[in-house]
């Protein structure tokens, strides 16, 4: 849900995307009905009118103890997913959330939304068609499975496809009912940036390692770029990509590489601190409580009326705009929106 269209390097720097004058200001929308000691950790916007998010609610914990086999606390949840319909907020759960992890979600149309948890040790994967959540069966192999793997990152594309990856040397492609495994030697791979079926770019764990490319065929490294994490990549070979630290980022377009000036420091506990581009093509990070866009010569900083955001996903239109979940400073679900 990251891929959007990149301006290009003029001789002299960037040349900024057609952008707003002045940073929209963001609101907190209205929050889906919750059963108590709940949280929303995932989103996937498909505009304004439909977006579908993920978390927990219902939680309750407790501490054990037996004699002479020690003790610890142990919290039984469950799993919920809504969706918003433009007007109000549907749920959407898929079978067997009692204590079923949400590790990600992610949507490409109406009838391709896609849910991956794990429950005991189990890795569930459902599919919403547009009517119905379908459980997918991952095919058998190291490769496939995501237990005790953190990271997993779900890229669906299309009406019938998803891209999926968690750290392994492999990703695993879905499409109309089928699995296929791209095995990846020796490089780990992080995140998948999928224009299309025969368009995959992929984001190696290590930056010691270059991105590959898939264009239908064969993986090949791709050419121009640093080694580096892959975090903005659009179809015409302009890329952002991340170096060492989360504070640098260059951009390389037609072969010329260019140095962002460094984003914001982040702010301590942020866990929605991922770049992504928007709909017109501007590079931004998101913090705890604050959205940091790159206009094409400085960062731009918007506080956020939250007490802490954990996930954010861009909306197709109006372009340059967002959706994000977290937490209110109250501590109960959060929902906002710049659009």
């Amino acid at each position: 849900m990251f891929i959007a269209a990149v301006s290009a390097v003029l001789a002299a720097g960037f040349m900024a995307p057609a952008a707003y004058a002045e940073e929209r200001p963001w609101r907190v929308t209205r929050t889906p009905l919750m059963v108590s000691d709940a949280g929303l950790s995932r989103v996937a916007a498909l505009g304004p009118e439909e977006v579908w998010v993920g978390g927990h609610e219902g939680r309750f914990c407790y501490d054990w103890s037996i004699p002479l086999l020690g003790a610890g606390r142990k919290c039984e949840f469950s799993t919920t997913v809504k969706r918003w319909n433009g007007v109000f907020w549907e749920t959407k759960n898929p079978p067997a959330t009692w204590n079923l992890e949400l590790l990600d979600l992610d949507a490409s149309s109406s009838g391709n939304v896609w849910f991956a948890g794990e429950k005991n040790l189990e890795d569930r994967f459902f599919r919403w068609d547009g009517n119905k959540w379908n459980e997918i069966v991952l095919p058998t192999g190291i490769c496939s499975s995501i237990s005790t793997v953190s990271g997993l990152s779900l890229t669906a594309v299309g009406t019938d496809e998803l891209w999926a990856a968690w750290g392994r040397e492999c990703v695993m492609h879905w499409k109309a009912g089928e699995w296929t495994v791209h095995p990846t030697p020796g490089l780990h791979i992080e995140k998948v940036h999928a224009l299309g079926a025969n368009d995959v770019y992929l984001s190696p764990v290590s930056p010691a390692r270059k991105p590959l490319h898939w264009d239908g065929a064969s993986w090949a490294e791709v050419n121009g770029v640093p080694n580096a994490f892959l975090v903005g990549v659009d179809g015409d070979g302009s890329y952002y990509a991340e170096l060492s630290n989360l504070r640098s980022v260059k951009h390389v377009s037609n072969g010329v590489t260019t140095a962002l000036p460094l984003s914001p420091e982040p702010l301590p506990g942020s866990t929605a601190d991922e770049y992504l581009l928007d709909a017109e093509g501007s590079l931004w990070r998101v913090d705890k409580t604050v959205a940091h866009r790159f206009d094409g010569a400085s960062w731009q900083s918007t506080p956020l009326p939250v007490g802490s955001v954990t996930d954010v996903d861009p909306l197709p239109a109006p372009a340059g705009s967002l959706w994000a979940v977290g937490t209110a400073p109250d501590g109960t679900p959060a929902s906002l929106t710049n659009s």
